[in-house]
């Protein structure tokens, strides 16, 4: 199996896992650059995908790739998380990489609980230590 075709198995696998269905409106917490945002806007062609990022280099790369690729089914929010609110439902929150970086779990399942239908489900991927917290320093580029 080549890189881009493992990366391609586990975005499938993160839909699988999230159990994402045509129709769903789908938000994506810390998106990055966008690969499983683009892959679900991809995959399913009558989903709605909304991308949360912090970075404008990122938002900006993933509307241009939006553009080239013809995906007009992807909104991209440039937002800090921790302070972010909005009156926006969804079927699927996916959460990869983004939990590792928060401080108060309680405070950000609450927020994300307002976001949820109420059938919605939360997929998160996390990395974690068994004794401490990663300790992310606030540096937006």
């Amino acid at each position: 199996m080549t890189l881009d075709e493992a990366e391609i198995a586990l975005l499938d696998l993160y839909c699988e896992r999230s159990h994402i269905k045509e129709g769903h409106r789908v938000l994506d917490l810390g998106c990055g650059h966008g690969a499983l945002t683009m892959h679900v806007a991809r995959k399913y062609k009558n989903c709605h995908v909304t991308g949360i990022t912090y970075s404008v280099s990122q938002k900006e790369y993933i509307e241009e790739q939006c553009k080239i690729n013809k995906l007009t089914n992807v909104d991209i929010k440039l937002a800090d998380i921790t302070t972010h609110e909005m009156e926006d439902r969804f079927d699927r929150i996916v959460a990869i990489g983004l939990i590792e970086h928060m401080k108060n779990y309680e405070l950000l399942l609450r927020k994300i609980s307002k976001w949820m239908t109420p059938d919605g489900l939360l997929f998160i991927d996390y990395l974690c230590h068994k004794t401490c917290a990663y300790n992310f320093e606030v540096n937006k580029y």
